[in-house]
């Protein structure tokens, strides 16, 4: 069944064929309306349609397919918003029913094209155990043919074709994109695969085929063109990175355009194209590699530089860059390196500046990383370019392949050809065999011990602590400004005042770090640890440079040097205050101690003596706003400071680790080496302290829906009630409430009970995120999906709001948050505009606009026009 022809806009013609008593224009209009929310907005709850009525976008979808069973779009609408089995006419259909419904149903290669890619889309949920799909016409279907199905049949969306494309490509183990299952979605994934082919004139590279099931051959040739085609090609970057594979350096590509351009016109051209489609839209990630690889390229073809965003780019200049994003790609230290002659040096954006022997040692610290041993004969090549190991001295060929490994890693080891492996504090051993008088050797494994105590076997029979070692290092090289630090540093652990040096001269901590500062002025750690050293604020102390500061000026001036790490110095900073005096800070604003002590909360919330001496500079009755904007008394205070004093920070590091694991890879290192998932990290955290909030809430996020986990107290926890037991510890804990808050959503409950009796809704749980962390954006905006048009909820400091206000109160929280803009233009009348927090009047188009996908939305509009029949591209 094909929609009727109306010259309406997308909304304006879905709710007038929802009014409609036909019922097959009414199902068309219920399609379109549940559709559009299916495009925009997932979380939705309800929508309106034409006449008035008010539901659930899942009920429109169902009534669609009930009163037109043959219209084949409106099945795949219904399998993609109800997630699972369905009953319809008392029978249960699964999502691959519903689909097989839809394409019995298609009279037309679009719908069937469509189809098939709902098919692919939900492959992986709807396939049996051996990975394919039976349909009930006999066939058995493995993703490749279900994909090339969509094709057969003319799909219109451009990731059918780059994911062909790449499929091919696979055939020949040469693919663009080896991560294609996530073509289609905005993936984060690393997409560093390479096209085939020799640099043909034209796009695609070598013809590798496929044959259709009506017999048609295609070409990976073929699919790439259609991806560009259907993408305009100027706006689809990885396909135009695809295209830029398949050339050799000095090659060129004929576009459908007509234009032809060189392999690193394309790469340039893939690095400042605006955003296309999502599917075939760059990772962040990837920039930083087609920026090597635009280099490399470079370098290959003897060309000096090329236009970038109309801003010539060496290819030193694009490594460079390329290091920023990439900063463990070894190919780019490597490159860099090639580029350097003798005696040269190249500053990264990191500040670092670096010879080509560091940048090369540094491309095989990564590569380190990267593996859990490298051979030590790849090492080799790259640290001797090519010299002998005479030539090039074994003590510095030990002191490279130390260089190279990761700084800091005690699991990080080089294998050997004789089978040994040697850790990094190792691989200094073997400097200071070769090389005894290594100053870099002996601060090295000096400032690998983490016992200043502790004893380590030297190469000449010696045996030597911490501090012996620092000793050593500045004796060989007294221009060590970090020997100096760390060894004053080190004498504080173990509560010594004074050493004496290599020269003879006893020198205290203070001496050590003053001796730093003189040497590099510019590091910030020694002036913080300086001013430790000093009793009182009016101490002060004399620098070479002739400056003569006091200890309040010592921390303000390291955290003028480091001014994205500013907390620590904040809070040594607070404590050294007199009550009521004030600090110039390194930002020129002038604060009290009060003022101090809030930007230290803002930046670390979770230090039990800021809240002790915030609550100290309160007044009997005063209360005091944070710096997210809640609101708190003295004893209030008082009482969180008592909360967070019980944490242990052994459990507190666990649970970092685990959060880290949950938004990252899956898995992080435990401090004992092991590779461990974010669900094994929060059970180690709960089980140092079984009290610990913060563990039961990241133990929330790691476990699945349904899941159930013992602990070994006999105790089994669900996701939900994870949440729960967090907000008992903690009962003012934002995330936990907004954390509980998605979890209803997901899986659709309508309350929970907490420990102490009370029973929230959805909407409550976001209420009490907001109420106790105000700032808390995704808390606001959730809310907002919660709460009806028209309608308003009255939060616990009083106030009325409603869905706009909510997304107001979200915008105001976060200014980036493109979500936020894009269901606050939805909520505004046509014709109708908001005033933002900040002063700025927008129109609905304008937070739309603002909010960057303005492009998806007039693909939405586009789609359901032509499912009307009013015509459009495909």
């Amino acid at each position: 069944m094909r929609p009727p022809h109306e010259n309406l806009s997308y909304l304006g013609a879905a709710h007038v064929l929802t009014s409609r008593p036909e019922p097959e224009l009414r199902a068309i209009g219920l399609w379109a309306c549940s559709r559009t929310v299916s495009i925009t907005e997932k979380n939705a709850h309800v929508v309106k349609i034409g006449d008035g009525t008010v539901c659930a976008p899942l009920q429109l979808a169902l009534e669609a397919v009930q009163l037109a069973p043959t219209f084949s779009l409106a099945w795949g609408n219904l399998e993609a918003l109800a997630q699972g089995p369905i009953a319809i006419n008392d029978c249960t259909l699964t999502p691959l029913a519903m689909l097989e419904r839809g394409l019995v149903a298609a009279v037309s290669d679009r719908e069937r094209s469509w189809m098939y890619f709902s098919m692919l889309q939900e492959f992986d949920k709807i396939a049996d155990a051996q990975g394919k799909l039976v349909l009930s016409d006999g066939r058995s279907l493995v993703q490749r043919d279900v994909l090339f199905e969509a094709v057969r049949y003319g799909n219109p969306h451009p990731s059918v074709y780059f994911m062909a494309f790449n499929e091919l490509g696979r055939d020949d183990e040469a693919n663009v994109n080896e991560d294609d299952e996530n073509i289609g979605e905005d993936s984060d994934e690393d997409d560093e695969g390479k096209a085939g082919g020799e640099g043909e004139k034209d796009a695609g590279g070598e013809s590798r085929t496929a044959t259709l099931s009506d017999g048609r051959q295609v070409r990976a040739h073929d699919m790439l063109l259609e991806t560009l085609v259907r993408c305009d090609w100027d706006l689809c970057e990885r396909a135009l990175y695809a295209v830029a594979s398949a050339l050799e350096p000095g090659a060129a590509a004929k576009l459908p355009s007509g234009q032809t351009h060189s392999k690193a016109e394309l790469l340039a051209a893939a690095l400042v194209c605006p955003r296309g489609h999502p599917s075939t839209s760059l990772p962040w990630q990837m920039k930083g590699r087609i920026m090597q690889v635009l280099a490399d390229t470079l370098v290959s073809t003897n060309t000096t530089s090329i236009a970038v965003a109309g801003v010539p780019k060496t290819a030193k200049e694009l490594y460079i860059d390329a290091q920023l994003y990439r900063p463990g790609d070894d190919e780019v230290y490597d490159g860099l390196a090639r580029l350097l002659g003798e005696g040269e040096t190249v500053t990264l954006l990191d500040g670092r500046t670096l010879t080509a022997a560091m940048l090369r040692t540094e491309a095989e610290g990564h590569r380190t990383a990267h593996a859990d041993a490298l051979p030590i004969g790849l090492l080799a090549t790259h640290v001797l370019r090519g010299k002998s190991m005479e030539e090039f001295g074994q003590g510095e060929f030990f002191r490279h392949v130390g260089m190279a490994m990761p700084r800091g890693d005690r699991f990080a080891c080089v294998r050997f050809d004789d089978g040994n492996y040697l850790t990094q504090l190792q691989i200094y051993y073997e400097v200071l065999e070769h090389e005894p008088k290594s100053a870099i050797g002996y601060y090295t494994i000096a400032i690998s011990q983490t016992n200043p105590t502790a004893l380590v076997q030297l190469p000449d029979g010696r045996r030597a602590n911490k501090l012996e070692l620092l000793v050593e290092a500045i004796a060989l090289d007294p221009e060590n400004a970090f020997a100096y630090t760390a060894l004053g540093f080190a004498l504080k652990e173990l509560g010594i005042p004074s050493i004496k040096l290599g020269n003879g001269k006893t020198a205290t901590r203070a001496d050590l770090y003053i001796e730093s500062i003189n040497r590099k002025p510019t590091v910030f750690l020694p002036y913080s640890r300086l001013a430790d050293e000093l009793d009182n604020n009016e101490a002060t102390v004399t620098l070479a440079d002739g400056r003569t500061l006091n200890r309040l000026q010592l921390h303000v001036e390291s955290m003028r040097l480091n001014p994205d790490e500013t907390s620590q110095d904040m809070y040594e900073l607070a404590k050294k205050m007199p009550v009521d005096g004030t600090v110039l800070l390194h930002d020129g604003v002038e604060c009290t101690r009060q003022a101090v002590l809030l930007r230290v909360q803002k930046a670390n919330d979770c230090v039990a003596a800021i809240y002790t001496m915030l609550a100290d500079t309160l007044a009997e009755g005063e209360t005091l706003p944070l710096g997210s904007g809640l609101v708190m008394t003295a004893a209030q205070l008082r009482d969180k400071a008592a909360r967070l004093a019980r944490w242990s920070r052994e459990a507190e590091q666990l649970a970092n680790l685990a959060f880290e694991a949950n938004s990252g890879s899956g898995k992080a290192r435990h401090p004992d080496g092991r590779m461990l998932s974010g669900k094994e990290l929060a059970l180690a955290a709960l089980a140092v302290d079984p009290q610990f909030g913060r563990g039961f809430n990241t133990l929330g996020i790691a476990l699945k829906v349904g899941e159930e986990i013992a602990l070994p107290d006999g105790r089994v926890f669900t996701k939900d009630k994870a949440f729960i037991e967090a907000i008992r510890l903690e009962p003012d804990m934002a995330f936990a409430f907004k954390n509980l808050g998605d979890w209803m959503l997901v899986s659709h409950t309508d309350s929970v009970v907490l420990a102490d009796g009370r029973v929230l809704q959805k909407r409550d749980c976001y209420a009490d995120a907001v109420r106790w962390d105000p700032s808390y954006s995704y808390a606001w905006y959730n809310l907002a999906l919660d709460i009806p048009a028209g309608e308003a909820i009255v939060l616990a400091d009083g106030r009325s709001v409603s869905r706009l206000e909510c997304f107001l109160e979200s915008i105001r929280s976060d200014p980036s948050y493109e979500d936020a803009y894009y269901q606050l233009g939805l909520s505004l009348e046509r014709g109708a505009s908001v005033t933002l927090h900040d002063g700025q009047v927008l129109t609905q188009d304008e937070l739309i606009a603002k909010s960057g996908r303005g492009l998806r939305i007039q693909a939405a509009y586009k789609n359901l026009l032509v499912a009307l029949g009013h015509g459009g591209d495909e």
